[in-house]
């Protein structure tokens, strides 16, 4: 029961956040706090997913593929300058917005923070930064609770 209610309420604010933020651009969303709150919480509750979910290896087998895609997809689109369109770029861009949404507002601010430590990314790898940060973030909470489990089971 616990799986299901956290993967609803997964769904339930990642829909929010799709529908309070102005992709692709946040910071001209009707309420940016609004928007910025559901996204937070997106990523929290997917982190609580992980959590509810760290005995199963088919869970963390299918987020290692959908992060493979997103970071294949993104990699091809700033080598190639794009996609001509069609329905493979339809199906690319679902990949790549689907993880883009959530973390949309959290870009700024890592960016903001890599300035204050005298770190300039150019603008083609602020996407893979965010990447990187939220498969850490994945991992470590899945490997942890996974561990954790184990010792008080």
């Amino acid at each position: 029961m616990k799986k299901i209610i956290s993967l609803i309420v997964f769904v339930v604010f990642y829909i929010l956040s799709f529908c309070t933020c102005n992709f692709p651009y946040p910071e001209y969303a009707p309420n940016p706090i609004l928007s910025f709150v559901f996204s937070l919480l997106t990523i929290i509750s997917f982190l609580f997913v992980t959590a509810v979910y760290a005995k199963s290896k088919k869970f963390l087998i299918i987020v290692s593929i959908y992060f493979a895609c997103v970071f294949a997809v993104t990699t091809i689109a700033i080598i190639l300058g794009g996609f001509d369109f069609s329905f493979f770029t339809l199906l690319f861009s679902l990949i790549t917005l689907s993880f883009g949404i959530a973390v949309q507002h959290f870009e700024f601010a890592i960016m903001d923070l890599l300035g204050v430590f005298n770190i300039h990314i150019s603008s083609d790898h602020e996407f893979f930064i965010i990447f990187a940060i939220v498969i850490v973030l994945f991992y470590a909470t899945y490997f942890i609770c996974n561990k954790y489990r184990g010792k008080v089971i």
